[in-house]
């Protein structure tokens, strides 16, 4: 994943307002173009592409999709970021 998307995401975590800002957002564009704006506010560059991808490995994490190491996997490198 994307280390500006990583950068992004843990800041998202901490920030009540930007949490509720993308929820405005009802799809995955909508989502990735409210965190590309949001981004660049804070300084951080992420392309739409790379929301996007990330969004659905998200989704997949959530669904169960991805096999139970490369899931492990991706939460560790999210974690050590």
């Amino acid at each position: 994943m994307n280390a500006n998307v990583i950068e992004f995401y843990k800041k998202v975590r901490a920030d009540q307002g930007l949490i509720e800002a993308l929820s405005e957002g009802q799809t995955a564009a909508q989502v990735s173009e409210i965190a590309v704006k949001k981004a660049a506010e804070m300084g951080i560059t992420l392309e739409t592409a790379d929301v996007i991808a990330a969004l659905g490995q998200f989704h997949q994490l959530r669904q169960g999709q991805l096999d139970a190491l490369d899931a492990i996997g991706q939460l560790l490198r999210i974690a050590g970021e």
